[in-house]
């Protein structure tokens, strides 16, 4: 496989940067972009970039589903709520930006919940 990621392929026929800036940019349809998440998860089985983005955006997909029930909560817990969606959107653009960019960014945190529940 090439080592220059804009000329690796994915299994969808994209470049690999354009794939992970994709996957990172789904984080915003509600809805469909985890479904798009979890399909690049199961079909990409060489591309360790597109994985790693498609891991990391899965996992903040699954955060905000978490935490949504903590909007119910006065006060408190919708301020905690809107403060982890706005960080999580910003880290989604840096990442996507990164991505495009051709460079690997790990979102902090996330990489030991990836660990917790991907094997590779």
């Amino acid at each position: 496989m090439n080592t220059e990621i804009s000329n690796q392929k994915t299994f969808a026929g994209l470049r690999a940067n354009g794939a992970a800036f994709l996957i990172n940019l789904s984080f915003f349809l509600p809805g469909a972009g985890l479904l798009l998440t979890i399909i690049s998860l199961i079909f990409e089985k060489e591309n360790s970039f597109v994985r790693s983005y498609s891991k990391q955006t899965l996992i903040m997909h699954i955060l905000i589903l978490i935490s949504a029930p903590i909007w119910a909560v006065r006060f408190v817990g919708q301020y905690f709520f809107y403060l982890l969606l706005i960080s999580a959107g910003v880290f989604q653009i840096v990442a996507a930006v990164a991505s495009f960019m051709e460079k690997e960014i790990k979102i902090p945190y996330i990489e030991k919940i990836i660990d917790l529940f991907f094997i590779d």
